[in-house]
This record gives C-alpha cells, sequence and structure tokens, in this order.
C-alpha cells in the first residue's frame, strides 16, 4: 500500500455508547466527536467504518452530518433470524439512522455459525439491495480467514473486511490475501493495534489477558532495544501491507492529531521485524 492518508478511514466502534476495547475506559463525548469528525474531514480522512452491533454509533455518525463515505454492518445473523424482510428494513434503518440516501458499502458482519446455503441467501438479498443504488460495495467482516473458504466457490464480495496486526496475520500467512487481490477485492483490516494492547505499556491486565502480557512485554521489548515507537511500528506494519483501506480508531482528538502526525512522519523503509517470534494468533472474541 502506497502511504495515502485517504487511506485511513475512521473506526466506528468507538464512536458508539458502548466502551470499545480493553485499553478504554471511557465514551466520546459529542463536542469531541465533533472535532475528530471535522480534522478527519479537513486532513483527507474520508470513510468511516461502523455496523449495527456499535450501539448508537449510525445515530451519532448521522447527528454530525458528515460528508463521509460510510461503511455500515448488518445486525450480527444466525440461521434462525434470516428473511428479506429483515435485511431490508435492517438496512433502511441504517440509513435512516445516519441521515443518508446511500452508502459506500455494506457488509455481513461474520459468517461463523452461518449455513453456507444462508449465506448465499444473505447475499442474493444484498446484490437486490446493490441495484437499488443505495449501496456502492457489498461485503462481508470476517475474524478468520478460514470463513472465506464457506462463500469462495459461490461469491467474490467487492470488499472483505479482516484483522491484521503484528500477532495476527493469518490472512496473510494462509495465502488469502494474495488470492484475494489476484480477484481485485478491496481488503480493509481493522485491529491493527489490537484494542489498543500492541500501543499500551504498562497496563493493568485482567486475568484472562494473563497469556498476552507475555507476548507484548517481550514486543515492547523489542520496540525499546531497537528504538522504536511501538504506534508508528503497529501503523508502519499496516501500511507495508498489501491493502486497501486501515480501519483505526480513536477516543479523543489529541489521538487522531498524533495518528496524523505518526501518519506523515512515517519513514516507510523496512522494519526488519522478527515476525516468527511475534506470530501469534490473539483472538479478541476469546475475551470476553
Amino acid at each position: 500500500m502506497r502511504k495515502n492518508i485517504k487511506n485511513l478511514i475512521l473506526g466506528g466502534a468507538q464512536i458508539s455508547s458502548v466502551k470499545y476495547g480493553i485499553t478504554n475506559n471511557s465514551f466520546i463525548r459529542k463536542d469531541e466527536l465533533t472535532k475528530i469528525i471535522n480534522f478527519a474531514k479537513k486532513n483527507k480522512i474520508n470513510f468511516i467504518d461502523t455496523a449495527k452491533s456499535y450501539e448508537n454509533s449510525e445515530r451519532f455518525i448521522g447527528d454530525m452530518d458528515c460528508k463521509f463515505n460510510i461503511i455500515t454492518k448488518l445486525h450480527k445473523l444466525n440461521n434462525q433470524n434470516i428473511s428479506e424482510k429483515l435485511i431490508i428494513n435492517s438496512f433502511e434503518d441504517s440509513l435512516k439512522k445516519l441521515k443518508k440516501k446511500r452508502i459506500y458499502g455494506l457488509l455481513i458482519h461474520g459468517v461463523k455459525g452461518l449455513s453456507k446455503s444462508n449465506i448465499l441467501k444473505i447475499v442474493y438479498i444484498l446484490r437486490k439491495l446493490k441495484k437499488t443504488k443505495k449501496i456502492k460495495y457489498i461485503g462481508v467482516s470476517i475474524y478468520d480467514p478460514k470463513d472465506i473458504k464457506i462463500f469462495w466457490q459461490n461469491w467474490k464480495p467487492d470488499i472483505i473486511q479482516v484483522p491484521y496486526n503484528i500477532f495476527d496475520r493469518r490472512i496473510q500467512t494462509s495465502g488469502w490475501l494474495a488470492k484475494l487481490k489476484k480477484n481485485k477485492i478491496k481488503v480493509h483490516i481493522r485491529s491493527i493495534f489490537l484494542q489498543g494492547l500492541l500501543i499500551s505499556p504498562g497496563i493493568k491486565y485482567p486475568n484472562k489477558l494473563k497469556k498476552i502480557k507475555n507476548l507484548t512485554n517481550n514486543w515492547f521489548f523489542w520496540c525499546k532495544n531497537n528504538g522504536r515507537d511501538p504506534f508508528k511500528e503497529c501503523l508502519k506494519f499496516s501500511l507495508l501491507a498489501n491493502v486497501d483501506k486501515i480501519i483505526v480508531g480513536v477516543y479523543s482528538l489529541r489521538q487522531l492529531e498524533y495518528l496524523v502526525k505518526s501518519f506523515k512522519s512515517l519513514d516507510m523503509k523496512s522494519s526488519n521485524f522478527p515476525l516468527k517470534k511475534f506470530y501469534k494468533i490473539v483472538d479478541p472474541r476469546t475475551w470476553s
């Protein structure tokens, strides 16, 4: 990926009434959100990624009346709650809350537990919605590259959103990233800071994350010994991947200002990461 700030997407999980992430203990105030939105726009960050499950996020974004490209996700579906009426109503409700006539993208929010036939049923409905011109692209947000196998033979999404960071490189090491790019599928990566754990030395870990603490301690030790800024290294690592967009979440204007400043000052020469040392599948879904 070329270093272009237009390739950053503002994460909507943080723009909600739910405290998102292990390292976060607060909500974004409305006045702070206004500052974040204005600063993002000023610096040519023109995308926001959100979802139905990010409580009140769509409404908060709509209330900002911001001229952003919006990507949102359907309610998390299971084999018992799939119907064309439900999905269309859910989408129309999103448009209403976002105060948009059309959006950039609509994604299935995970496919784990869904049968192949039901995934294809959802895809059929999304394609119908796409024909209305209310959605530019359709796709899927996944947690594990293995999920792609479920629909690959029958559906090539416009967008696939997937986690990617220094610890979790499955989309790349599995060979799927190269295959997706070969098929001209847009790849958007999230969790590049692993909910803040890769950039927050010295935080107190809950008991359920004690094993991860050893991994992050090794990471911070490596950064310190090599004179590296963990924040910049995570950002650079994501930019070195062959992806289209990077989703980043912030909780304050100060954080976004630092993100933009760091992005612009990045030296994109190879970082010589000890990749084998840090390769570890870390799935935040197991933290709850």
